[in-house]
């Protein structure tokens, strides 16, 4: 559950951050220009002949949200790397797991023995209650942070200078 939590929390908090940018920006090209250019290849690869087409005028908002939903349901595991790089190309955001205080590895390994518990049932490493207490803690850490950074992160690449929500206290 813990991992289930985190996986959607991520993709929530994503997707958030696309429609805050597709709401405060008039334009595409006012988007980071890691995230123009990611734009810009997957509506040119487009198997959809006319995606071109719907990107014009408004419809970036829409295209752009599209293939960010798209780029999450198919999110099974929401490694730090993964979530950096997704991160990275569809918000600009430079290594999201950067601004975590817990260690990337530790946040990885958990997300390796929910899906060795998943493929291999009773097979799989037991998870003591001491262990399973520590991860609670470190996903809580690790989210607030999260949701502290792309506030600021957000706020800083939109027009305004507001926060888009407000901070947690650790």
């Amino acid at each position: 559950m813990l991992c289930a939590a985190w996986e959607v929390y991520t993709e929530d908090l994503l997707e958030q951050v696309v429609q805050l940018y597709g709401d405060c920006l008039e334009l595409p090209d006012q988007l980071p220009k890691i995230v123009q250019k990611h734009l810009s290849n997957l509506v040119k690869n487009d198997k959809h002949e006319l995606k071109p087409i719907q990107f014009a005028g408004a419809g970036w908002r829409a295209v752009y949200l599209e293939y960010v939903q798209r780029e999450t349901r198919s999110l099974n595991t929401p490694e730090p790397k993964k979530l950096d790089s997704l991160y990275l190309e569809y918000a600009g955001v430079p290594m999201l797991s950067s601004c975590w205080t817990v260690d990337a590895g530790d946040i990885s390994d958990f997300i390796h023995i929910r899906g060795e518990i998943a493929h291999t049932g009773r097979k799989a490493q037991y998870v003591k209650i001491g262990d399973l207490q520590k991860y609670l803690d470190e996903f809580k850490r690790v989210a607030v942070e999260t949701d502290n950074f792309l506030a600021e992160f957000v706020r800083d690449h939109t027009p305004g200078g507001a926060l888009p929500w407000y901070r947690i206290k650790n």
